[in-house]
């Protein structure tokens, strides 16, 4: 699998093309995986969850990494198809969905504490201000984000914020284009959203970068590669853009 990648940092301000090294393997569509840390791990990268599907599924899998190994973690209260998780400080915040992809959608939240000895989900959070799926998020300085998605009105450019400690959700200014199945990601202070698709879920290869210190969403170098979607993630303080789509029907192995 190719892949093209982004520097956060000069001197690079364009995408570049990766090359062809990464191996890929097929995952149930529309679900979620969620960074994740347990207890007694050392390494934040030693596990990852996998999260509902599109079958609205509510079962929750874990793969270590080190033991290349699956078990299975206690499900969901509700079942979702193409929500959105984030890792805070070892409690996993699972938010949105739907039912099916037709609806009906969600904004609720449950989290999951694996800080504690016999973690369950807690569905008595405030739910988002807005019913979305197919969004993105991405936590940065201690607040989660979640950008973009679809509902009963089409795709959305509307964001909103967590605090997880005061419990409150709030709006933030909406990015300069509507998006859904995008990625967003968070590095050196700032949140960069790319890809995704419209109403007609037509892909582009747009990305922005939403600054919290004046609250504005500004466009950065485009992918190469148009991309709905797709995974991003940062390494190295670079941006790595990963698959899907360039359209409803093709499919893409580049990253």
């Amino acid at each position: 699998m190719a892949c093209e990648f982004w520097m956060t940092a000069p001197p690079s301000v364009c995408f570049e093309d990766v090359g062809s090294s990464i191996s890929s393997k097929c995952v149930d569509f529309g679900r979620q995986i969620a960074d994740v840390v347990s207890p007694k791990c050392k390494s934040q990268s030693d596990e990852m969850l996998m999260i509902g599907g599109s079958d609205c599924q509510q079962s929750v899998a874990k793969f270590n990494t080190k033991k290349i190994q699956w078990s299975n973690i206690p499900d969901t209260n509700i079942a979702r198809t193409w929500p959105s998780a984030v890792n805070y400080n070892q409690q996993i915040l699972l938010m949105g969905g739907a039912e099916e992809l037709n609806g009906p959608y969600y904004n609720s939240v449950e989290m999951l504490d694996l800080n504690d000895e016999n973690p369950k989900w807690d569905s008595n959070l405030p739910s988002m201000g807005e019913k979305r799926y197919a969004f993105a998020s991405a936590l940065l300085n201690g607040l989660v984000y979640c950008a973009g998605g679809r509902n009963d009105t089409g795709s959305l450019s509307s964001c909103e914020s967590y605090n997880p400690e005061e419990r409150k959700w709030s709006s933030i200014r909406n990015m300069n284009i509507k998006r859904s199945s995008h990625s967003l990601v968070s590095a050196r202070g700032l949140l960069y959203a790319l890809g995704g698709g419209d109403d007609g879920y037509n892909a582009t290869n747009t990305a922005e970068c939403y600054d919290p210190r004046n609250g504005k969403w500004e466009y950065v170098p485009p992918m190469k590669t148009c991309r709905y979607g797709l995974t991003a993630v940062v390494l190295n303080n670079e941006i790595y853009a990963i698959g899907e789509s360039c359209c409803k029907c093709k499919y893409l192995s580049i990253v």
